[in-house]
């Protein structure tokens, strides 16, 4: 198991691994524990959160967050968030530390040591909070029933947060990571309580942006995360603590693909709707997409994609403000 102490501003992990039935001396006077996978933290693992942390609150324990360091959604098909970006929302969703376990370290473990040995005697959990559908030990044979059950029997309490239903279905990960894949970014934020955002360095491409008057920002996309559907979106991105209306295509670039240097994988390519950008090669940027605007194509030459680009950021400023 890795400890984050999210009240540190570099989030790195404390240097030494923790042992199941070791406490760190951070529990030593007791946690309220908020359980689960939260893949992308979404607006259900926002509740789960923030219930954790009030009762922490409430009787006086450290709000602390246990969950793998790989999000379960993402050991069969691409995460949502990367880990940094899970665990600064771990921190705005008030939580003080945060335990990250390997899955396959855990897998094998029954229930109740999971219980006695991770939740009671490594982080001296008092409280444990989850999902209405947590499950944990081996082969998923615990439930939140047996949850509440095994933390009263060791002297320690739980509660169930309930299910979160929106536009008619339950928010959940998977529905969230179906929504990005087919390009609906607007649902998608509004189940995650925030827009979906492509955080990275700024890199170079061929400027080619800058050889046709609309210069453009690269990002290369995270690995294991999910990608967005293929397209031209409108947009924000933030840099140097400034944010700035923009489009984002993602994707190959296919009018440009032939030409020296091109992509092998999807890139967000994002021009940024502004006079007076200053150089931002280097930097990390983070890109919000917040709605589709048209699926990518190839142009029969340099000039036409120009020509398109320039409607798409019409097209971004008369409909997204």
């Amino acid at each position: 198991m890795r400890l984050y102490d999210l009240k540190r501003n570099d989030l790195r992990p404390e240097t030494s691994r923790i042992e199941a039935g070791v406490r760190p001396c951070c529990f030593l006077s007791g946690s309220v524990c908020a359980l689960g996978g939260f893949d992308g933290v979404h607006i259900g693992h926002a509740a789960i959160l923030r219930r954790a942390a009030e009762t922490a609150s409430e009787i006086g324990a450290v709000p602390a967050v246990w969950t793998f360091d790989t999000a379960p959604g993402a050991l069969s098909s691409a995460s949502i968030s990367t880990l940094s970006q899970r665990l600064r929302l771990f921190r705005g969703n008030g939580m003080d530390f945060a335990v990250l376990e390997s899955f396959d370290e855990i897998r094998s473990m029954p229930a109740d040591e999971f219980v006695r040995t991770v939740l009671i005697g490594t982080m001296g959990c008092r409280v444990a909070v989850c999902g209405y559908n947590f499950t944990f030990g081996r082969g998923g044979e615990g439930h939140s029933a047996d949850l509440c059950r095994l933390m009263r029997q060791y002297g320690g309490d739980a509660e169930t947060v309930g299910e979160i239903r929106l536009k008619g279905d339950a928010v959940s990960s998977s529905r969230v990571r179906t929504l990005i894949s087919d390009g609906d970014v607007k649902t998608a934020a509004e189940l995650l309580g925030r827009p979906f955002t492509v955080e990275g360095e700024i890199i170079h491409g061929r400027h080619l942006g800058h050889t046709i008057g609309i210069p453009t920002c690269n990002q290369a996309l995270p690995d294991g995360v999910v990608t967005p559907k293929l397209g031209v979106y409108a947009s924000e991105i933030a840099v140097d603590g400034k944010t700035y209306p923009s489009v984002t295509n993602i994707g190959m670039r296919p009018t440009v693909a032939d030409l020296p240097g091109g992509d092998s994988r999807p890139v967000a390519e994002t021009h940024i709707i502004s006079d007076g950008i200053p150089d931002m090669y280097g930097k990390t940027a983070v890109t919000s997409l917040l709605g589709f605007i048209r699926e990518e194509r190839k142009f029969s030459s340099v000039g036409e994609l120009a020509a398109q680009m320039k409607k798409d950021s019409d097209a971004r400023m008369s409909g997204i403000k």
